[in-house]
């Protein structure tokens, strides 16, 4: 909707979705906590710590995939769509998703990316079972146990490095279609 209807809602939509780029993830991550810290068994899972990085990482998404709609014109190829008689169903499978997806593509590595790397909402919205990498890096150079942080480094390197190369691969193959 924000790509179709370009105006001055859409746009105060999209700088409200876009507050938590201006906001560090530690105040994030109490207010988090101080909204739903008290729902035991939301705070106690893994889907708290997923929450906050969605919320985190959800403008960075947005962005990458409103800017692949609007560069392509998606509301003309919807019409023509329309105009051919398919419904809003089909359009959005056949039409939007296919089109969008490199955005989708582009947006979904960097947030996996930006997840990765984003120490200090995860430190504040972890419990010990729902430890992630950077918090179990962080606490292994703490204890001196740094066997345990190398090989945290090494699953760091492993993850990071094929994201890296599939955005690289990515990036190639958007610039040989539009070439």
């Amino acid at each position: 909707m924000l790509a179709r209807n370009p105006g001055p809602i859409a746009r105060a939509i999209e700088e409200t979705v876009a507050l938590p780029i201006a906001i560090p993830g530690l105040a994030l991550a109490l207010a988090l906590i101080l909204t739903w810290g008290g729902a035991g068994s939301f705070r106690t899972s893994s889907s708290f710590v997923l929450a906050g990085h969605v919320i985190y990482t959800l403008p960075f998404m947005l962005r990458s995939v409103i800017a692949v709609m609007v560069a392509i014109d998606m509301k003309t190829l919807e019409e023509g769509a329309a105009s051919l008689g398919a419904g809003f169903t089909r359009r959005f499978l056949t039409v939007v998703v296919p089109n969008a997806l490199p955005g989708v593509l582009a947006g979904g590595l960097m947030v996996v990316t930006l997840s990765i790397g984003e120490f200090n909402l995860t430190w504040m919205l972890h419990t010990p079972l729902t430890k992630t990498l950077p918090v179990g890096l962080a606490d292994s150079y703490a204890s001196m146990r740094l066997e345990i942080a190398s090989a945290y480094t090494l699953v760091f390197f492993v993850m990071i490095v094929p994201l890296l190369v599939a955005m690289q691969v990515a990036g190639r193959r958007s610039k040989r279609t539009t070439s």
